[in-house]
C-alpha cells in the first residue's frame, strides 16, 4: 500500500455460465453471458491497472470467488476483501468505510461499464484531491456507475430503491440536502439487457 495515496475499489464476481449476468442468459445462453461479462470484467481491471501511484482493492461477491481472482491478479498490486451481506448500499458503504480508514479519497466503480475508461476513473480520483467531497458517474439506466467520497457517508447509501432508475437522481437530492461539494463524471453504459448488448454488441465482439 502506498502511504497517503487514494484508492480505488472495484466491486466484482467471477464469471460463472447460470449466476452472472442472469438478464442475458434467456436471449444468449449463460455461457456466453458469463463470457460477456468476462470481458467487461478484463476491461474494468484493466483500466484500474493503468493507474499509476494509487492503491487498488478488489471486493467479490462471495469467498467463492476470492480463488479466481487470486489466479488472476499480481497480490503486489490488489488487495483483495469480500463484500458484506446486505443490499447493494450497504456492501457499499462499508467498503468505502473500510478503505477510508486508510486513504483520503476512495472511488468504487462496477466491474460491466462498457464504455468505462482509465481517464474516467483518474478524473474521479483528481476532483476528490482537488476538494470535491463527493464525485459521481451517472449510468444510463438512472443508477451510477461510479461513487468517490473523501470521507465515510452513510446517509448516502441508506433507504435507497437500489436496482430502479431513481438512485443517481435521489443520491444527488441527497448530496444537494447536505450542501455537499460534488461533481458529476461522465455518462456510461452498463450492460444488463439484451437491449443493452444490442447497442454495444461491435465493442463485445457481436
Amino acid at each position: 500500500m502506498i502511504p497517503g495515496s487514494s484508492a480505488l475499489i472495484v466491486f466484482a464476481r467471477a464469471p460463472r455460465p447460470g449466476s452472472t449476468k442472469t438478464r442475458l442468459i434467456p436471449t444468449v445462453g449463460a455461457a456466453r453471458a458469463a463470457a460477456i461479462y468476462e470481458a467487461l470484467l478484463a476491461h474494468a481491471l484493466s483500466c484500474a491497472e493503468a493507474l499509476p501511484g494509487i492503491a487498488r482493492y478488489l471486493f467479490v461477491d462471495h469467498e467463492t470467488s476470492m480463488e479466481y481472482f487470486s489466479t488472476r491478479l499480481n497480490a503486489e498490486r490488489w488487495r483483495f476483501a469480500t463484500q458484506v451481506t446486505g443490499d447493494l448500499g450497504a456492501r457499499m458503504a462499508a467498503a468505502l468505510n473500510l478503505v477510508l480508514a486508510a486513504h483520503p479519497q476512495a472511488v468504487l466503480v462496477g466491474s460491466d461499464i462498457v464504455d468505462l475508461t482509465s481517464a474516467d476513473l483518474q478524473l474521479g480520483l483528481t476532483r476528490l484531491r482537488d476538494g470535491d467531497e463527493v464525485v459521481l458517474g451517472p449510468s444510463a439506466d438512472g443508477g451510477y456507475w461510479l461513487i468517490g467520497l473523501s470521507a465515510a457517508r452513510p446517509d448516502l447509501f441508506t433507504a435507497l430503491p437500489w436496482g430502479s432508475d431513481t438512485v443517481y437522481q435521489e443520491t444527488v437530492q441527497r448530496m444537494e440536502a447536505g450542501k455537499l461539494r460534488w461533481s458529476r463524471l461522465p455518462l456510461r453504459h452498463d450492460i444488463d439487457t439484451p437491449q443493452d448488448l444490442a447497442r454495444f454488441a461491435n465493442q463485445l465482439g457481436g
